[in-house]
């Protein structure tokens, strides 16, 4: 982190007067794929923040991210996807996991639901269905770090599967909201090869 004094002015660029390290995160620097976690992160903040608009509440959710990957006690990916559902919570870009989206009915207890990233909810089979096949765990997940318990999410018991599923439907809600990737995910096969019974 940076303490840092400068000048604005009307433009984009600023006149830097001084500038003072006051707290590092060395195991960040030198771990590659936690680099690249922090660098997808804040690309996301980026984006979703307003030019000169200071926000206590996602500085906080920045910080926690980089104390998270320094510590090391979480795999990154993780806390990649966990942070980036809670920053969309907190900027009011959620996209809503728990009823059709169309016709308002909810998944029956434990089952799985399609989710539409263009539309940012889910989609019963009777509307049509969605791209992405979520568990009904995934988005009790998904929901949690929406609603600001990133940080257990992101130290919770996921599966391969999961951590797929969920991967590429955010990744791809992103995508929609912000006109460009969402940053390193992992590679996942096709979301609708694997589709586990039972429908909304």
């Amino acid at each position: 982190m940076l303490h840092a004094e400068l000048s604005l002015g009307r433009s984009e660029l600023g006149n830097l007067h001084a500038a003072q390290v006051t707290r590092a995160f060395p195991v960040i620097l030198r771990d590659l794929a936690r680099m690249t976690v922090a660098g997808s992160a804040f690309s996301l903040l980026r984006e979703l923040l307003p030019e000169r608009a200071p926000d206590q509440g996602l500085f906080a959710a920045a910080l926690g991210l980089l104390e998270e990957l320094d510590a090391a006690l979480a795999e990154p990916l993780l806390l990649l996807l966990a942070f980036q559902a809670h920053v969309l919570g907190l900027s009011g870009f959620a996209p809503r996991l728990s009823v059709c989206g169309a016709c308002g009915k909810h998944p029956a207890a434990g089952q799985s639901a399609d989710f539409d990233p263009a539309r940012g909810y889910l989609v019963c089979q009777h509307c049509g269905g969605g791209a992405y096949r979520l568990r009904a765990s995934t988005r009790e997940l998904l929901a949690q770090a929406f609603e600001g318990e990133w940080r257990q999410v992101a130290h919770a018991a996921w599966d391969a599967a999961q951590l797929a599923e969920a991967q590429a439907a955010l990744g791809a809600f992103i995508e929609h909201r912000i006109d460009r990737p969402a940053g390193k995910q992992a590679h996942t096969a096709n979301p609708r090869t694997s589709r586990p019974s039972g429908k909304p």
